[in-house]
């Protein structure tokens, strides 16, 4: 790996169009928060996390949802813009489909460890409640490095508003657990702030 400013992973790079210097982020949502020291993550992750939903509740207002969505693999460019702030890149849809308003489809595949619980049945699912379980476990696995399915201490109480967030995300019965648009504003409002800052 490349180190830049102290960071595995991360390369400098030109952006030919407008000519400012930039990082690219060569590494995946969990490495980049395992990089990254307990305030780091404090200030930086809501703002990485707040684009996931936002980008993910934006696939599922045209009807698509992405169908597996981890650390390892699914958001794995992330640019800094000019402030330091990372930009995120949503990758790889090889398991996304269009499920419609209602969402009701049989899953596709997904990643051991990110799969929702409803997965195991084996029958049609509401694809969007889904997608919002595998952002609260990639949530859960950049605070922990960790899947959610690993038996792991209490997280520090400064995380409050995430572990809620992620406790919302991460409903096991999918009929109590909100698609990304139902989550309450509340609850995404320190997210919306980190993002606003950058």
């Amino acid at each position: 790996m490349v180190q830049y400013k102290g960071k595995p992973g991360f390369i400098k790079c030109t952006n030919r169009k407008d000519n400012f210097d930039r990082e690219r982020m060569a590494l995946e949502v969990n490495d980049y928060a395992y990089s990254l020291n307990n305030q780091e993550k404090y200030d930086i992750l809501p703002f990485v996390f707040y684009q996931i939903v936002e980008g993910i509740k934006y696939m599922n207002s045209l009807g698509l949802v992405h169908g597996d969505i981890k650390p390892e693999s699914k958001h794995g460019s992330v640019y800094c813009n000019l402030k330091n702030r990372p930009i995120v890149t949503i990758i790889d849809f090889d398991l996304s489909q269009m499920v419609g308003k209602s969402g009701i489809a049989k899953s596709r595949g997904g990643t051991a460890g990110y799969f929702a619980p409803e997965d195991t049945l084996e029958v049609p699912i509401d694809q969007y409640k889904r997608d919002t379980w595998m952002v609260g476990a990639t949530l859960y696995a950049a605070l922990r490095g960790s899947s959610p399915y690993k038996h792991v201490e209490p997280l520090m109480s400064a995380w409050k508003y995430k572990i809620e967030l992620m406790e919302k995300m991460m409903t096991i019965d999918p009929a109590r657990r909100p698609r990304l648009d139902e989550l309450e504003s509340l609850l995404l409002e320190s997210f919306k702030s980190a993002a606003s800052t950058a």
